[in-house]
């Protein structure tokens, strides 16, 4: 019961994260009853997901990350699509963590001391750092507690701000800005880095894993309908694209501070999570040294800042367009080989809902991408 527990927590640490702070901005232009509406869809498509990245995971022998799967499974071309999607999110995913964090941590610093520009952002570096040298337990350990005091955040920033909502503000519905929530929700809710991690630390269970995965997808969900609540049903169109910000003129620097403090943790559940896996994958599928592996995933985000790669909203959509979209798509080719391979036998309907999740990830990657670029 307790692994159960920790797991849950590491699999809705991982996801509860930056993404969570895009929420409220794409719900306000696209009216929050149509970006909840794409909220509950893309929950369930993203929850199968990882349910049938588990069930590959659970069927295959050996130790490996999702290149190293996609290689067993779809051949050099599927690894190859993998790798790139997976360095290319995991590294811009860390860089997102770092602008982000180094942003909460400066709103709260600012209150006590001046503090210069970058230095914030190295600081979750180097805590990120710190932690992740660790074992893989012990990381699993900081992150299930500060998941823990998150939820717990999060709950009371959203008591704080229900007395300020305006009830109005939450039946918008503006069907031509539909894709625009698209990017930002699949970013939030994507946590398959750490299905291996999870898997492994319940030592293979499969009806625990299926309940750990299932309910560590819907826990952010949930918590992510409140807080865009709150948010939006207090600034409506005046919500700043990291959420908190625009709440100033409402409620107050208390609340602002608070939200900060969320945010800062959010980031540091994710990055933990993140760079903990991310590690592991280098080491396992890409084949360097665990040392070496470290200093990569330390050092490459933090160098990509350094080059003035900043851009926190084009990095968000982007990723969540790219990465996530595309790696949905490879786990689903999975899960299609390995009922093929090992005569895997599941029902008519649900091989039928795989088709249609991933034609449903595949339209909604092309509109993000068009929306991106034009």
């Amino acid at each position: 019961m307790r692994k159960s527990f920790e797991a849950t927590l590491l699999l809705s640490g991982m996801i509860i994260g930056v993404g969570m702070f895009g929420i409220p901005f794409v719900f306000a232009r696209a009216g929050f009853l149509l970006g909840a509406l794409e909220l509950l869809i893309l929950t369930g498509v993203i929850a199968a997901v990882h349910m049938l990245y588990g069930e590959v995971v659970l069927h295959t022998s050996g130790r490996h990350r999702l290149p190293g799967y996609a290689r067993l499974y779809l051949g050099r071309m599927g690894a190859r699509v993998a790798w790139f999607t997976t360095l290319f999110g995991n590294f811009g995913t860390l860089l997102l963590y770092l602008i982000a964090g180094g942003i909460f941590l400066k709103t709260l610093l600012a209150h006590v001391v001046l503090v210069p520009a970058g230095v914030p952002v190295l600081a979750m570096a180097v805590v990120g750092a710190v932690v992740t040298f660790s074992s893989f337990r012990g990381a699993v350990r900081a992150n299930s507690v500060l998941t823990i005091i998150l939820i717990g955040f999060m709950l009371l920033l959203v008591v704080r701000l229900v007395p300020f909502v305006r009830a109005e503000e939450l039946f918008g519905f503006h069907p031509r800005e539909v894709g625009i929530p698209y990017g930002v929700l699949l970013f939030a809710l994507s946590g398959g880095i750490v299905v291996p991690d999870v898997l492994n630390f319940l030592g293979g269970t499969r009806r625990a894993a299926r309940h750990v995965l299932l309910a560590g997808s819907l826990i952010p969900a949930f918590l992510y309908l409140l807080f865009a609540a709150t948010i939006v049903g207090v600034a409506g169109r005046a919500v700043s694209e990291e959420a908190i910000g625009g709440l100033l003129p409402f409620v107050g620097p208390e609340v602002v501070l608070l939200g900060s403090a969320i945010g800062l943790l959010a980031v540091l559940t994710s990055l933990i999570a993140v760079s903990e896996s991310f590690q592991i994958l280098l080491t396992v599928d890409f084949g360097l040294p665990r040392r070496a592996a470290w200093c990569a995933v330390v050092g490459v985000p933090l160098a990509l800042y350094l080059l003035r790669v900043q851009d926190f909203t084009k990095l968000l959509g982007l990723i969540g367009a790219v990465e996530v979209g595309i790696n949905a798509v490879v786990i689903l080719s999975m899960y299609l080989m390995l009922r093929r391979r090992k005569a895997y036998i599941v029902p008519w309907w649900a091989v039928a809902g795989v088709w249609i999740v991933g034609a449903m990830v595949l339209a909604g990657v092309g509109y993000q991408l068009i929306i991106l670029f034009r």
